[in-house]
C-alpha cells in the first residue's frame, strides 16, 4: 500500500482491508499473481468456502480484485460443466494519509506542463497555471460542484462568511519547500474549478500568512 495521499475511494479500500481475514484473502491473491478460485483459497487459508467466497466477493465489490469466468480442466462443450468464478488481485494503489495530500496530482500537474512547455516554448511558469486551470474545470465538473471538489481533493473547507475557508492544503509538504510554484498552480487549480462548477458567486482568493492552505473560497457579495 502506498502512503502519500488520498482519493475518495481509498478509505473504502482501506475499511475493506481492516479485517483480518479479509486481508489474509487479499494478501494470498497478491502472492499468487494470477487469479485464485473461491476453493482454492478456502484450503490454502484453511477457511470455510462459503467465508472465503464472501471476502472475495466484497474485496471486488470494493475494487481490490478483478473477477473472471473460466472453465477449468480439458472438458469443453455440453456437459463440460459451468465455468468457474476467478479472481485476481487489481493493480490498484491504495493511498492514504492524514490529514490528506494530494501529490499525485501535483505531480501529474507538473510532469503535463514541462511538456506543455517543451513543446510549444511558452515558459514552464505559464504551462504550469494552464494545465492546472485545465484540470480544476476538470475535476469540478466530475466532481458535481465546488464544495464537492474541495472535499474530494482533501481542502477540508468550512463554511465562512458565505465562502469556504481551507483547513488543509493538499500539497503541504511541496508548498512549504516551494510556494511561489505550488501555491500559483493551486490558486490556478482552484480558478479552474469555480469554472468548471460554473460558479459565479463565488472567487478565489489568498489567505493570509500561516493559514492552513494559501486559498480562501470569498463569496461574491452579501452572505446568503
Amino acid at each position: 500500500m502506498h502512503n502519500n495521499g488520498w482519493r475518495a475511494g481509498d478509505t473504502a479500500a482501506f475499511s475493506c482491508l481492516d479485517d483480518p481475514t479479509r486481508r489474509s484473502v487479499y494478501e494470498f491473491m497478491r502472492s499468487r499473481g494470477g487469479t485464485v478460485s473461491r476453493s482454492e483459497t478456502a484450503d490454502a487459508l484453511r477457511l470455510p468456502r462459503s467465508t472465503a467466497s464472501f471476502h472475495l466477493d466484497r474485496l471486488a465489490a470494493d475494487g481490490l480484485a478483478a473477477v473472471e469466468f473460466k472453465r477449468l480442466g480439458d472438458r469443453t462443450g455440453p456437459g463440460s460443466g459451468r465455468p468457474t468464478k476467478l479472481y485476481r488481485a487489481t493493480a490498484t494503489e491504495i493511498t492514504l494519509s492524514v490529514p490528506p495530500r494530494h501529490y499525485d496530482l501535483a505531480a501529474e500537474l507538473m510532469a503535463q506542463a514541462i511538456e506543455r512547455a517543451s513543446n510549444s516554448g511558452i515558459a514552464i511558469d505559464l504551462a504550469l497555471q494552464t494545465v492546472a486551470r485545465d484540470a480544476g474545470e476538470e475535476h469540478a465538473r466530475a466532481a458535481g460542484g465546488i464544495r464537492e471538489l474541495l472535499e474530494a481533493t482533501g481542502y477540508d473547507p468550512d463554511d465562512d462568511s458565505g465562502g469556504y475557508s481551507l483547513g488543509n492544503c493538499p500539497f503541504h509538504r511541496l508548498a512549504a519547500d516551494h510556494p511561489g510554484t505550488v501555491c500559483s498552480m493551486n490558486l490556478a487549480f482552484l480558478e479552474g474549478a469555480l469554472a468548471g462548477a460554473g460558479d459565479e458567486t463565488h472567487l478565489i482568493t489568498t489567505e493570509t500568512a500561516g493559514a492552513p492552505c494559501c486559498a480562501r473560497i470569498a463569496h461574491v457579495g452579501p452572505p446568503d
